[in-house]
């Protein structure tokens, strides 16, 4: 970097902004391209600042303070930002990184934020810039980490990982291997049940992640043929008291003759099914799973990415595709806790941000980040403790009842009504979750500066 005095520079960059200002029509118009203001404006604002952007003089590639398009790893994938920024004779640690855009579009959006915080998260590097020659934002993480990282420490002091608390019984979802075999609609269904009682079992409702909301699900209409592995044979050996495995001819036979209208509607997919890397012991079960008994009961569920807390309590036996996840729990309680703000927060210490939706960062709920969330355990032998449970239990009873009448709602009067219930109960659950941790009114202005505000009916 080349040092000159602040008055040179300063006219230089001034004449730049002269030369914009007089052609700004042009400059701001769609067809003029990001390449075009990096060369014309950027490029020479930081070669006025005495940064040597086109290598002039620094010719060795190891030793250059200016990088332009350097890679960043991203989510598994290499990107480019457009400068990275270093200062001799460390060549190997950035000092910040700037994302360069057109300026004919709005620099200040959620998604340029995020990719331009990406970047320099991912380069271990707390500043970067984003700049569009007409204006110049400078992100700096370092102002706000410190205090909540203050305040997430806190948290975990303060509790123990949710892993802890299942007793690290988080499952992903079933994974079929051949839907168009195993899913069915609500109509097929209702047929394959009228015409065997013994069918019913076997048939479960079944959800992907886009369908679990927070406090709801999406009626979906679809049902999983949910035959586990190792299934027929049990079956089997209780019927003929026989323990050795049936070969799979006698086995299908079984199952058609007990079974018929599944056997009807599974036969012409036998030979993809037997294809499958997931099935059981027989080509018309599923894969081997330890936890079909954890999704046949009560349990909360949840998706695989969100960008609000989406957690619901499922009664239902339902069954979840492998884009959502589900805890081998069902304690309301855990459930409030959960879909509170002050977990977001938490959430979105611990996860990655995986890019934006409707201007907010959704972050991946995979098993390492969410048995990290701190939960808050508690001391049944404390009243006071023992008293806010049983208050933040009766708060989830009551929101889980108005949400589902929200969703079933006709008129705009009862949507308004029981919009505003749960919108009530989720400030009550707040502040209830909030004085359970111990949170002072200057961390909760932390903790909902961080995550905004949402409502029970959030998408």
């Amino acid at each position: 970097m080349t040092t000159q005095g602040f008055d040179q520079a300063f006219e230089k960059v001034g004449q730049l902004a002269r030369d914009f200002q007089a052609n700004a029509d042009f400059y701001l118009s769609k067809s003029y391209q990001e390449a075009q203001v990096r060369k014309d404006f950027i490029d020479k604002f930081f070669i006025a600042l005495g940064w040597d952007v086109n290598h002039e003089t620094q010719s060795n590639p190891f030793e250059q303070e200016v990088k332009v398009e350097p890679p960043v790893a991203t989510g598994g994938t290499q990107r480019r930002a457009d400068y990275a920024f270093h200062v001799a004779p460390n060549f190997r640690d950035m000092r910040f990184l700037v994302e360069a855009k057109k300026p004919s579009r709005d620099l200040a959006t959620p998604d340029n934020y995020f990719q331009t915080i990406r970047y320099g998260w991912n380069k271990q590097n707390p500043l970067a810039s984003l700049t569009d020659f007409e204006h110049l934002h400078i992100l700096d993480r370092r102002i706000d980490e410190e205090r909540v990282s203050r305040v997430f420490d806190k948290l975990k002091r303060r509790a123990k990982p949710l892993g802890e608390i299942v007793q690290n019984n988080i499952f992903l979802g079933v994974k079929t291997g051949l839907n168009e075999a195993f899913e069915i609609d609500a109509a097929t269904r209702r047929r394959f049940v009228r015409e065997c009682r013994t069918c019913e079992p076997l048939i479960r409702p079944f959800l992907s992640g886009q369908d679990i909301r927070r406090y709801f699900v999406r009626e979906t209409g679809l049902y999983l043929i949910a035959i586990p592995s190792g299934w027929t044979q049990r079956e089997m050996s209780h019927l003929r008291k026989k323990v050795e495995r049936p070969s799979e001819r006698d086995a299908w036979n079984w199952f058609a003759k007990h079974f018929e209208p599944l056997a009807e509607h599974l036969l012409p997919f036998a030979e993809p099914a037997k294809k499958r890397q997931d099935q059981g012991d027989y080509w018309w079960e599923l894969r081997p799973c330890d936890y079909y008994e954890v999704l046949n009961q009560r349990k909360i569920i949840y998706p695989d990415i969100a960008k609000h807390p989406r957690f619901f309590l499922d009664t239902q036996g339902t069954y979840i595709r492998n884009t959502a996840y589900c805890l081998g729990n069902a304690d309301p309680y855990l459930l409030g806790l959960l879909n509170s703000r002050l977990a977001w927060f938490a959430m979105s210490q611990i996860s990655i941000p995986f890019g934006t939706r409707a201007g907010e960062y959704r972050y991946r709920l995979f098993t390492q980040y969410v048995e990290q969330i701190p939960i808050r355990a508690i001391d049944v032998s404390d009243p006071a403790d023992k008293s806010r449970r049983d208050h933040i239990v009766r708060l989830v009873e009551q929101m889980l009842d108005a949400q589902q009448r929200l969703e079933t709602a006709r008129s705009d009067k009862d949507k308004n009504y029981y919009s505003a219930k749960c919108a009530a109960f989720d400030r009550q659950l707040d502040g209830l979750v909030y004085e359970l941790y111990g949170l002072t009114e200057e961390e909760i202005q932390i903790v909902e500066s961080s995550v905004r505000e949402f409502s029970g009916s959030e998408l």
